[in-house]
């Protein structure tokens, strides 16, 4: 007989009956298995995914999304019933949640940096040919290695029909997140048709038309010998070089990108049949030597484009300008005569050609170039700018401060104007006025140490060697192998009797320039001043040496 139960054993039963019994790990390894394989079914698909011209990314996507939602939900159950292991693997994916969209951002980033490059199967005999392939194979060998490339290759055909074409690769090259997407099409007969497409899908502003259909000219023999296919995996290897050397010089990295024009202009024949950039190649490569100061070698990149193309005005005008930074001023002139020539309204070049006139003293004839270059753009910031220059040359300082007044007018975004105005209104006495245009100045570039220079002798004019002391700082914190600067800042000190910090100053300024003249004048004067006999002599005769004459 059995025995009554108490009423406690009786509630704990009817607790116990009514709480959910839960799933078990058993189910959820189950409804795991099941989504992987549901995961797995989609990815098998693509093939039928591509033949649908869907892409395959949407439905990968989709494929992620059902498994995780299903997972939320098996969370949700666990954490419903208070399982410690349902909390832990909350946790778990919180974490790694974030971990992946922080990785998932990482990526975007990196991959936006990188020039991508889709490449699509051609519409041809490629099992015969190989055109597409060899494309694909130089540019995976030339490339493997540079972290600022990335080269895919999708196994779908575009065809030139008018339903697809350009339109469905630029489609395809979106969902790829690509820059550029090449795409083409051929038939080997006896008249050879070989179409070549390029999509420019970039933000990059790349020195590319958005489509391009490129016919090379070329006969059976070469495709059947695999000679053409090698010039045109090589060129097209060399396009790609300078996009990304093109890429490089836009952000500033000049030595980066000399590298990759110095790889273009290795794959680039004498005779393309794609693409015609080597006087596109040779001038990016000038300038940017020109940047990083090898201005002879930046000639030697403009000698080679005026022997492919004599009638360049705009080669011309860059050697010129690169014979300007060397101070060879006559060179320059001729360069910009010849480019005049060529082009009677290269404005640049008559710009360009006033600063040699101006380099070589003659400021009259610097200004009657600027009057043609404002003839032919009168909204070219630089003309007047570079013309108030040559009028404060020659003390017409009320046309000089309405032409850096004008400059600013048509360009308030540059700080040279603002710069050259302070000069010549300190030059005129009104430190005050000055002040106002070097803080402009600052204001649009900080780093510019000259216009912290100037401002230093504005206040230095007003009798604030404190507020000179200031700028002057800056200044030797921007350049700190600005002798002048040095030179500056020890007078402040010197106007406030402080004279080791003068002295401090000039000897470091003769240290950066032992040929320093007014640095040693200065020092003897403080010499002097404070009795140092033998110092004073040896800057006495160090100026007179320097000079020629007597302090």
């Amino acid at each position: 007989m059995a025995k009554n139960k108490s009423k406690k054993a009786r509630r704990v039963e009817e607790t116990a009956e009514q709480r959910p019994q839960g799933i078990s790990w058993k189910t959820v390894a189950a409804i795991l298995v099941s989504i992987s394989t549901l995961v797995g079914a989609i990815v098998g698909g693509l093939d039928f995914i591509n033949y649908l011209r869907e892409g395959y990314q949407q439905f990968l996507w989709l494929g992620l999304a059902v498994l995780g939602v299903v997972w939320l939900i098996i969370l949700w159950l666990l954490f419903n019933q208070r399982n410690a292991y349902g909390i832990l693997w909350v946790a778990v994916t919180i974490v790694a949640g974030v971990v992946i969209l922080n990785g998932w951002h990482s990526y975007i980033q990196t991959r936006e940096a990188k020039l991508v490059v889709l490449i699509a199967e051609f519409d041809a005999p490629e099992e015969v040919y190989g055109l597409r392939n060899e494309i694909l194979e130089k540019l995976n060998a030339d490339f493997a290695n540079d972290a600022d490339i990335e080269i895919e290759s999708v196994n779908e055909v575009i065809t030139p029909d008018s339903d697809s074409g350009s339109p469905h690769a630029i489609e395809l090259g979106k969902n790829f997140h690509a820059d550029v997407v090449i795409w083409g099409w051929y038939r080997p007969t006896k008249n050879l048709n070989i179409n070549i497409h390029v999509e420019n899908l970039s933000a990059k502003h790349l020195p590319l038309k958005e489509s391009e259909n490129l016919r090379p000219i070329a006969n059976l023999d070469e495709l059947e010998s695999f000679s053409f296919q090698q010039q045109v995996g090589q060129e097209t290897s060399a396009l790609i070089s300078f996009l990304s050397g093109f890429i490089d010089y836009s952000a500033g990295d000049f030595d980066r990108s000399i590298k990759h024009f110095d790889q273009a202009l290795a794959g680039i024949s004498l005779q393309p049949r794609l693409f015609k950039i080597t006087n596109d190649i040779l001038f990016l490569r000038g300038n940017a030597n020109n940047h990083l100061d090898n201005y002879w070698l930046a000639i030697d990149d403009f000698n080679l484009a005026v022997e492919l193309d004599p009638n360049n005005a705009v080669a011309y005008n860059y050697r010129g300008i690169s014979y300007n930074f060397l101070n060879e001023y006559k060179l320059a002139i001729h360069d910009f005569d010849a480019a005049i020539q060529i082009d009677p309204k290269e404005v640049a070049a008559y710009v360009n050609r006033g600063n040699s006139y101006a380099g070589l003293g003659d400021d009259n004839r610097a200004i009657q170039d600027y009057d043609q270059a404002i003839k032919i753009d009168p909204q070219l910031a630089q003309a007047y700018n570079n013309r108030g220059l040559s009028y404060a040359t020659l003390q017409d300082y009320p046309r000089a401060l309405d032409d850096y007044t004008y400059a600013i007018q048509i360009d308030p975004h540059d700080e040279d104007p603002y710069n050259n105005r302070g000069v010549c209104y300190a030059t005129l006495g009104n430190y005050s006025r000055a002040i106002q245009d070097y803080d402009k100045a600052i204001k649009i570039n900080p780093q510019d140490a000259s216009a912290y220079i100037n401002r230093g002798n504005a206040y230095s004019g007003l009798g604030n060697e404190r507020k000179a002391i200031e700028d002057y700082t800056i200044a030797i914190e921007l350049i700190p192998e600005e002798p002048g600067a040095y030179v500056n800042r020890g007078n402040a000190y010197a106007t406030l009797a402080d004279y080791d910090n003068a002295i401090r100053d000039y000897t470091k300024a003769i240290q950066i320039n032992p040929q320093y003249e007014k640095a040693y004048y200065y020092r003897w004067l403080i010499y002097q001043k404070l009795g140092k006999t033998m110092e004073a002599e040896m800057d006495f005769k160090k100026y007179e040496e320097l000079t020629g004459q007597k302090p």
